[in-house]
């Protein structure tokens, strides 16, 4: 049988695999598909730049300029942009070299990893420092005249809208080209039987022996999730007493993202992979439901280096401090059930307007 991928219009060897943010895969196993009102529209592959399209030449905004009536002083709040929206209106621009054509692929692939990576650091650093005044019943006002907490209410509904841009970035502007140019990328039922029993061979030889697989029971409680790790969230039910338990697997990327199968060429995200051979982490059990998530911490942790007395010292405190800080931000995957997601919500103390799920690749 012929390899999956097309060969290359320059001549030259595709790459095995390609680096890119996260965007969750739901599994749901032995449960009902979600419901048709939440599954999005049908991908549409966009591959040719178009000057009449807007969505290409202009980048979303987050900024929402307001009405001047009158202005009598330069300290009018309603004369500036807030900061922190404005800075998200940067990185709409960096996302939106991602969808530029005239760019080289792997330059876009790349333009969207740093849009992914930019957007964590701005959530740690900038949402943390926010919900820490928050906390701390800070009243101060912004230049624009807002509060800490109306800046975060901006600013999660913001985030919602870049995600969703990002996550169809992905799906209908690099995954078709990157298909065109050899690369293909493949969701798991997608595969034939023959590389699905490879994955399995791989998956028992090189993953299964360095999964953690961390249950919840009143003699163990929730584990502690390291900052932006992925992992899979799991619900395991015991055939002889019908109860249903947690589990949490970490999904190890620091291996590689992706797993190419030799004889099609066909390259599957590694979570896929986990979650698909769940079964085998957890033998004597039913595996309900695997879901991905991810966390971010805050990393607002101020400090003042010029009373140190050890700055080395002071350095060292601070990053175990970042370790444990608090979850400020989950992102989970479009198809994870409600009951699930509470737990992880109350177990991470977030809100719900800090919950954000994706646009599942496989389903857009």
């Amino acid at each position: 049988m012929k390899p999956e991928r097309a060969p290359p219009v320059d001549g030259t060897r595709p790459p095995h695999a390609v680096g890119v943010p996260f965007f969750p895969t739901a599994v749901d196993l032995g449960a009902a598909p979600p419901p048709p009102a939440h599954r999005p529209e049908p991908a549409q592959s966009v591959d040719r730049w178009d000057e009449t399209d807007h969505t290409l030449r202009t980048p979303p905004r987050a900024v929402r300029p307001r009405d001047i009536e009158q202005v009598s002083e330069l300290d009018d709040p309603s004369l500036y942009f807030n900061r922190e929206l404005s800075w998200l209106d940067f990185n709409w621009r960096v996302l939106h070299q991602a969808r530029d054509l005239r760019n080289p692929l792997l330059e876009r692939v790349r333009f969207l990893a740093i849009t992914q990576s930019n957007l964590d650091e701005f959530i740690r650093k900038r949402v943390g420092g926010l919900k820490r005044q928050e906390e701390a019943g800070v009243r101060e006002l912004s230049p624009d005249g807002r509060t800490p907490e109306e800046q975060v209410d901006l600013i999660r509904r913001a985030i919602a809208e870049m995600l969703e841009g990002m996550s169809r970035t992905w799906n209908q502007h690099l995954v078709p080209a990157l298909r065109r140019e050899g690369i293909v990328i493949r969701g798991y039922d997608e595969l034939e039987e023959e590389d699905r029993e490879w994955l399995r061979e791989f998956f028992r030889d090189q993953v299964y022996p360095i999964l953690t697989p961390l249950a919840v029971d009143p003699g163990h409680p929730f584990p502690f999730i390291s900052n932006q790790s992925l992992s899979l969230a799991i619900v395991l039910q015991n055939p002889r007493a019908g109860s249903s338990q947690f589990a949490r697997v970490k999904v190890p990327v620091e291996r590689g993202r992706w797993v190419r199968i030799p004889r099609t060429g066909a390259v599957v995200a590694l979570e896929d992979l986990v979650a698909r051979n769940i079964q085998e982490v957890f033998p004597g059990t039913r595996v309900l439901h695997c879901h991905p998530f991810r966390l971010i911490r805050s990393a607002d942790l101020t400090r003042d280096d010029e009373e140190a007395e050890d700055l080395l010292q002071m350095i060292s405190e601070e990053l175990r401090e970042r370790r444990f800080a608090s979850v400020v931000h989950l992102e989970i995957g479009q198809g994870m059930p409600r009951h699930v997601m509470d737990l992880l919500r109350d177990e991470l103390d977030l809100e719900e307007e800090d919950v954000h799920r994706h646009l599942d690749p496989g389903e857009l």
